[in-house]
């Protein structure tokens, strides 16, 4: 092919068909894109046939449970990606007006909150983007509030996604942390196990779609005919500091951010559950399933792909712990 053909060739791409391979690589299957894009299947399967077209290479194969890349696919990702981060940047330079007020609402676990805003801010300011991104906890339902247009962006901690939402499974965690005050008996006790902690007030961080309604802990006592005293259910990491400094109450959360959030905070100590604890919570509350953190975008609503990447690389940053 001459460089003329291959130009010729790049002028068929549009920006939508950019958008869906863009799209189609991070999550490999059509109908969550076209739920994510707000668009019909059929408008997402003939964008592929035309960029098949285009590169003469099947790109994505169909496999039994979503496509698997091409070779080819996997080298033109970086600069697809690059592609729409021009665009953006272009339709910023013809509206500024319009792109200077540009709001952009995102949710996250309670967990996850602590340095989202700062995390986010930075990103925008190194990319000399003018964006006005507000960050709060998710305490409503996730289908409801993504379907009201209230959120743009959104990160849930659950045992299974949202596919009529087109989410996307991020990140899974692997540990589990105890929190307790500093001079709480229970760090005399060498290493905890269930009957221990049950003996003592419960703090439950609440997270929505994972233990809003019951936390696994109280499942676990529920099963075992144990009494679990709940003392509060908070939904900030500042509400959980308050109910945990200077008291007998314990609470268990997840997460890189949140522990290193409760680490800096005079007159509170969190250590590592044993592995085998969390496994048998787990095991008795959740059966084989296995949480993990999943990331959702409103339907219809253009978020710049950078900004998505950026909470997708936070997200898995926040999953887990470096000990």
């Amino acid at each position: 092919m001459n460089s003329c053909s291959k130009i010729d060739s790049i002028c068929d791409l549009s920006i939508f068909n950019v958008t869906v391979f863009v799209n189609i690589y991070q999550v490999l299957n059509s109908q969550t894109v076209a739920k994510r894009m707000g668009v019909q299947p059929s408008k997402i399967s003939r964008a592929l046939a035309a960029l098949r077209q285009v590169f003469n290479d099947q790109l994505f194969i169909r496999k039994q449970y979503g496509f698997e890349p091409t070779s080819l696919a996997s080298r033109l990702y970086p600069t697809m990606e690059q592609l729409l981060q021009v665009s953006d940047s272009l339709s910023e330079q013809l509206h500024p007006d319009v792109v200077e007020r540009r709001r952009v609402s995102i949710a996250v676990p309670a967990t996850m909150q602590a340095g989202l805003t700062q995390y986010l801010s930075n990103v925008c300011r190194s990319r000399g983007e003018q964006l006005d991104i507000v960050t709060t906890g998710w305490n409503g339902k996730v289908v409801e509030d993504m379907e009201s247009h209230h959120l743009d962006l959104g990160v849930f901690y659950a045992l299974q996604g949202c596919p009529q939402l087109g989410s996307e499974l991020v990140a899974r965690n692997t540990s589990a942390y105890l929190v307790g005050c500093s001079e709480h008996p229970i760090w005399q006790q060498g290493r905890v196990n269930l009957a221990e902690l049950f003996r003592h007030p419960i703090v439950v961080t609440e997270m929505t779609e994972f233990n809003d309604t019951e936390d696994p802990l109280e499942s676990v006592a529920r099963k075992m005919a144990l009494d679990l005293n709940v003392a509060a259910r908070v939904n900030s990491l500042t509400e959980l500091t308050e109910m945990i400094v200077n008291s007998s109450n314990l609470s268990v959360v997840c997460g890189a951010h949140a522990v290193n959030f409760l680490r800096s905070v005079n007159g509170i100590r969190v250590q590592r559950i044993p592995d085998e604890v969390r496994q048998e919570v787990l095991r008795l509350s959740c059966g084989d399933g296995e949480p993990g953190f999943h990331l959702v975008q409103r339907s219809g609503r253009a978020v710049p792909p950078w900004l998505v990447e950026s909470l997708r690389q936070f997200t898995r940053e926040a999953a887990e712990p470096r000990d």
